[in-house]
């Protein structure tokens, strides 16, 4: 489900810019502005459901690693670089490919659309991008959904360090003590908000492990439509006038962080309502969200415009649009089969592998160091006893 906001999120960018800001031209077309205005924004939410995805990857991360041991929370630090930069690298290159093979008339769509792809780019390009761009600086020119690796890595590396001190010490404190150090370093500028954010959304996550309890139905259900309100802000619209009242340009950002909180509390403490998202539609798509996330763009930006086109040369552009859009993202879905079994499960093959080999080259180093210093020490044993004699 949180594919299908950041996929509705990205149709409403590329196709009906004022979903999202009403100073866009289009607003002109009365539906955008009443959908603009209404409460129901969640539907194309991109911003919280990527919250949502950060509490959630908190809270998984932080259920896996303690079944475990040391041994096998020091395993997922060593896969997690790798198991998220090969699905990130690949879909880079495949926006290279895109860009320089496709050329799509895109001049009836948004200015935002028209823009992607206006990059002097390359291979090694995008490579770069998906390797080191999108995880030390946090954007991608290849692929911009990629600004959330630096957040899923950092984030990520933070959980399993407060798993490592639960290992020895059970206290609320230390991630207390991480909350407030992300909250200075965003005030005094040497995090950006969004950045402190995701980090903080991935410790709340971390915390809903430990202290989470499950609530009733009559209490579950008004906070999750609470939750998916939230996650519908926008500044400047009419249906959230109160809240940005007293938060004023704060609100969009606070509104979709609490969103994710709100909504990831609501359904996982609820039996019903994680009875009801554990049927086997939403288990399928839970399995290719990721890959749906790294190839949405993709797919939009390409086959998507070009059945817009297409479409458009028949019927209006209400028609052409909603029609194009049903269209690309079944296909999206299926494209995202094939991008799971051979790009995604190949990043967790390799970065099983790589954490193997790192722990056991490792661990061959640390035998040869303790013989080392084992011979070093009987030689020195050896000299006295020559010496004495």
């Amino acid at each position: 489900m949180l594919c299908y906001s950041c996929f509705f999120s990205f149709l409403g960018i590329i196709k009906y810019e004022g979903l999202h800001n009403l100073v866009y031209k289009v607003i002109e077309n009365s539906v955008q502005g009443f959908i603009h205005n209404s409460p129901f924004g969640f539907i194309y939410s991109g911003t919280s459901a990527v919250y949502i995805f950060f509490v959630l990857s908190g809270y998984i991360l932080t259920y896996v690693a303690l079944k475990g041991n040391v041994h096998k929370l020091i395993a997922m630090s060593l896969k997690r670089y790798p198991r998220l930069m090969i699905p990130a690298v690949v879909s880079c290159i495949l926006a290279f490919l895109c860009f320089n093979y496709f050329t799509i008339d895109k001049s009836a769509l948004t200015d935002w659309i028209n823009g992607y792809g206006s990059l002097d780019y390359s291979l090694l390009g995008a490579i770069y991008s998906g390797t080191v761009e999108s995880f030390l600086v946090g954007k991608s020119s290849y692929n911009p959904v990629l600004w959330t690796m630096k957040v899923e890595l950092i984030g990520s590396f933070i959980v399993f360090v407060m798993c490592l001190i639960r290992y020895k010490k059970t206290t609320v404190y230390i991630e207390l003590l991480f909350i407030f150090t992300v909250i200075f370093l965003v005030g005094v500028k040497l995090l950006s908000a969004k950045l402190g954010l995701g980090i903080i959304a991935f410790i709340v996550g971390h915390l809903f492990y430990f202290y989470g309890k499950d609530i009733q139905s009559k209490f579950s259900i008004p906070l999750l439509i609470f939750g998916l309100y939230l996650a519908g802000i926008h500044n400047d619209s009419l249906s959230y006038s109160a809240l940005t009242s007293i938060f004023g340009l704060y609100s969009y950002s606070l509104g979709n962080f609490s969103s994710g909180v709100i909504t990831v509390y609501s359904i996982i403490f609820s039996v019903n309502l994680n009875a009801f998202f554990s049927k086997k539609i939403f288990v399928f798509m839970g399995k290719v969200s990721f890959s749906v996330y790294l190839i949405h763009l993709l797919v939009i930006s390409t086959l998507g415009v070009f059945l817009f086109n297409f479409i458009y040369e028949y019927f209006s552009y209400e028609v052409s649009a909603i029609s194009s859009s049903v269209i690309t993202i079944l296909s999206t879905y299926i494209i995202s089969i094939f991008y799971f079994n051979y790009v995604d499960q190949t990043g967790m093959i390799a970065s099983t592998k790589f954490q193997r080999v790192t722990q056991d080259s490792a661990s061959h180093l640390n035998n040869k160091f303790n013989t080392l210093v084992e011979n070093q020490l009987t030689k020195k044993s050896s000299g006295r006893k020559k010496t004495r004699r």
